[in-house]
């Protein structure tokens, strides 16, 4: 992602501060940035894991949990605390793409995707809630053990071809069409949007064109 950033740095403008952690550099990088911004907050991930394992927010570095400062690396970004909302939480779409091509660079956009949701409404991290996992991340194996979780198959709509309820979800197969309210920072669906299942339709081929330097 670095190396994106510099070949392209207005293209990945929206990657937040990123720090490779445990190295003498990158912790002085850090320190510095810390004290340039003394109220962010930052998100930790160990390298070695997944369906967020050992995920968490923190403000200080030794604040961290002894597991993830035994010398094993991991990566801090800041947190981005103003994320965009869908009836109040969290959530992250997966689009799938397939690159034929570089030069041009093409690629194949399928218009089905997946939609994952937080199981708890989002509020601003604060130390009591650094660690509350069901709102701040969308992971399927984190949320799937909430009292709130609601499958897709579950949620309004025919079964097989999913729908988005308004219950938190953790995920679903649909595509939904959506406009932008910018005074309250959210998505919010069309008003005659109805039970919002998904729309099966073919890929459609994307030509992207790339400026030589």
């Amino acid at each position: 992602m670095a190396f994106c950033k510099k070949l392209a740095p207005d293209a990945y403008n929206f990657v937040p501060t990123t720090f490779n952690l445990p190295n003498s550099r990158e912790q002085k990088r850090f320190e510095e940035y810390q004290k340039a911004h003394p109220s962010a907050i930052f998100i930790a991930k160990p390298d070695s894991g997944k369906a967020g394992a050992g995920i968490t927010l923190f403000k200080e570095l030794h604040s961290l949990p002894a597991a993830m400062m035994d010398g094993r690396p991991f990566t801090v970004q800041r947190y981005l605390d103003r994320p965009l909302l869908l009836n109040g939480y969290k959530f992250d779409l997966r689009c799938y793409v397939v690159a034929v091509g570089v030069d041009p660079v093409q690629a194949w956009v399928s218009d089905e995707g997946l939609a994952r949701f937080c199981t708890q409404p989002y509020e601003a991290p604060k130390k009591s809630n650094y660690n509350n996992s069901m709102m701040h991340l969308t992971n399927y194996s984190i949320n799937k053990n909430s009292d709130n979780y609601q499958s897709a198959s579950s949620a309004k709509g025919s079964p097989n071809r999913g729908a988005l309820s308004n219950s938190p979800s953790r995920e679903a197969n649909v595509t939904v069409q959506m406009k932008r309210d910018n005074s309250a920072n959210k998505l919010r669906p069309p008003s005659n949007s109805g039970n919002r299942n998904l729309s099966v339709s073919p890929a459609r081929k994307t030509e992207v064109k790339v400026k030589k330097r």
